[in-house]
């Protein structure tokens, strides 16, 4: 399972980069140019938050795969809330964004699909402490 955890760990790293090229794509500089410069300095935060934040979970995941793995206490609970949280980007993916411009980049909503998906379920079997054997 701890193998499983560390490939978690290079996807997350790879979701945290997609958000690079994002901003290129979807053009944020001149979507936010007419919005507040309040509501603008708060979208940028997030999402450098965001980004932080799956980076340092792609942290966990590369160094602390048996913990993560364990079913127990700490390890048990990040997993969890991991499974969770992976699982509702996944349900976003599929129920929330536009599918016409989901249509537009069909390998690229494959790839998350896959991605969110393989997440959520090796976080929810590690919560729980997969046993082989």
């Amino acid at each position: 399972m701890e193998r499983f955890i560390q490939i978690a760990g290079l996807l997350q790293l790879g979701i945290a980069s997609a958000n690079f090229f994002a901003v290129r794509m979807f053009r944020y500089h001149e979507a936010m140019a007419p919005v507040p410069e309040a509501v603008r300095q708060v979208f940028w935060i997030q999402n450098i938050f965001i980004v932080v934040t799956v980076i340092g979970i792609s942290l966990l995941c590369l160094v602390h795969p048996t913990e993560l793995a364990a079913g127990i206490g700490m390890g048990s609970a990040i997993s969890g809330f991991l499974a969770f949280f992976w699982g509702l980007r996944l349900g976003v993916q599929l129920f929330y964004y536009s599918r016409a411009k989901r249509s537009q980049y069909p390998v690229f909503d494959l790839l998350f699909v896959m991605t969110f998906l393989y997440l959520t379920v090796v976080f929810a079997i590690s919560a729980f402490g997969y046993r082989a054997g």
